[in-house]
């Protein structure tokens, strides 16, 4: 992968380049892509804690709120997909751009929305392009970061994310009544497309994916679905479908299941953005530790840890007062969702230099894909009775899961480094 300038808006005499020191530019393009995660955390997520009040404008039951949540799943996984592809010939910075303005201008529309059908091709609309603009600010952070500071510089980014996570339950308790979700997002969405012109003056980046030689083949899907990346691709698949129906059904499904469960529609706003407070404490750790301890022995015992805790979650949800509800919630979230955000490291470490936005868009797009249905399913158990407690100690299962995912995919890292040795011995 060369480095070259992104479409000339920027000047060449100010830009980060691939293996600079951690200077102060360095530093401020990082945040700036955190910025855009934390309104890639803030958009979607307002969804869960407004859906009440949404469903009951809009005459919607909790099977056909399912379908709305899956809508932006289904755009993020056609975004992941699609819009990397375009990157080496327009650059990463222009696809952020083009990205914020778009799921800024969907949030705006959903003002006017008046029909359920509406609603869902908004929420596709939405996640196209909050999905198309996830890969290239990993490629951005992980090429312009210094190999010491990549797990900082990763988790950095999903401290944004959490940050917006955890802001949308606050700003969503103060939209909560009648018809005010519309305002919420008619603010939150111009917000955003205002944001565009702030990366677009400042974000100065100097990272391209076009190939050094012009003959050059651009890389495929085949070169991450064949040894030696096969099975470490396939885990990653895993791992992000398991992962995408924790955090999916938990950011849209909790606020609704706890009113379901006779909680007010304030406190479950606020365990909304209780779980997501307990991710974004473990963010601003969890990079310290990967970058210590390595990320497969920290990530898995973090999912470990979470599976147990989303068992008594399930267990307890109903003889819990407010207050320790809240703290129990932060508490999974500090280990479900550091763990959801170390991943990323694990990603960006297994491919090489060149295959690392295909191989990020594709484990991503693979995870939604197949939890496009979890919260249709969700909303259907919910309709039929299935109780919220069940529904909420389940999640134990996909957290486990991950976990020994990690496991062979750290010993899969260490049979391929023993490989290679012995290549370079021979």
């Amino acid at each position: 992968m060369s480095t070259q300038v992104d479409a000339g808006l920027i000047s060449p005499g100010n830009t980060v380049k691939p293996g600079d020191a951690m200077s102060w530019r360095t530093w401020f393009a990082v945040a700036l892509c955190s910025v855009v995660y934390f309104l890639d955390g803030l958009l979607p997520a307002m969804l869960g804690p407004l859906a009440p009040n949404i469903a009951q404008s809009l005459n919607l039951g909790p099977a056909e709120l399912g379908p709305v949540f899956s809508g932006t799943i289904v755009g993020q996984a056609i975004g992941l997909v699609i819009v990397p592809m375009f990157a080496r010939y327009i650059g990463h910075k222009n696809i952020i751009i083009l990205s914020v303005i778009g799921f800024g201008f969907m949030q705006a529309a959903t003002y006017f929305v008046q029909a359920h059908d509406v609603l869902i091709s908004i929420r596709i609309l939405e996640g196209f392009f909050i999905g198309g603009g996830y890969p290239s600010c990993i490629v951005i952070v992980t090429a312009i970061v210094p190999q010491k500071h990549r797990g900082i510089g990763v988790m950095l980014l999903f401290v944004g994310l959490a940050l917006g996570s955890t802001m949308a339950g606050v700003v969503s308790r103060w939209f909560v009544t009648g018809e005010l979700w519309r305002t919420a997002f008619a603010i939150t969405g111009l917000a955003t497309m205002c944001m565009a012109l702030v990366v677009w003056k400042f974000l100065n980046v100097d990272v391209s994916d076009t190939p050094e030689e012009p003959d050059e083949e651009p890389r495929k899907f085949r070169d991450i679905g064949k040894p030696p990346l096969l099975w470490g691709t396939l885990l990653l698949w895993l791992i992000y479908t398991c992962s995408f129906a924790v955090f999916y059904c938990i950011t849209y499904w909790m606020p609704s299941m706890l009113v379901g469960l006779g909680r007010s529609p304030e406190i479950a706003a606020y365990a909304a953005a209780s779980f997501n407070f307990g991710g974004l404490i473990a963010l601003l750790m969890v990079g310290l530790l990967i970058d210590r301890y390595g990320a497969i022995r920290i990530l898995s015992l973090a999912y470990l840890l979470a599976a147990v805790l989303f068992f008594f979650d399930g267990r307890f949800i109903n003889e819990l007062g407010d207050m320790p509800l809240l703290i129990l919630l932060a508490t999974t979230g500090f280990f479900i969702l550091g763990g959801y955000a170390g991943v990323n490291v694990v990603l960006v470490s297994y491919y090489p230099a060149e295959l690392r936005g295909l191989g990020a868009g594709w484990a991503k797009s693979v995870g939604r894909v197949i939890n496009i249905s979890t919260p249709v399913l969700i909303g259907i158990a919910l309709a039929r009775g299935a109780a919220e407690q069940d529904l909420l100690s389940m999640f134990a299962l996909p957290a486990g899961m991950v976990a020994t995912a990690l496991l062979a995919i750290g010993y899969l890292k260490k049979e391929m480094t023993t490989v290679s040795v012995a290549k370079q011995v021979g």
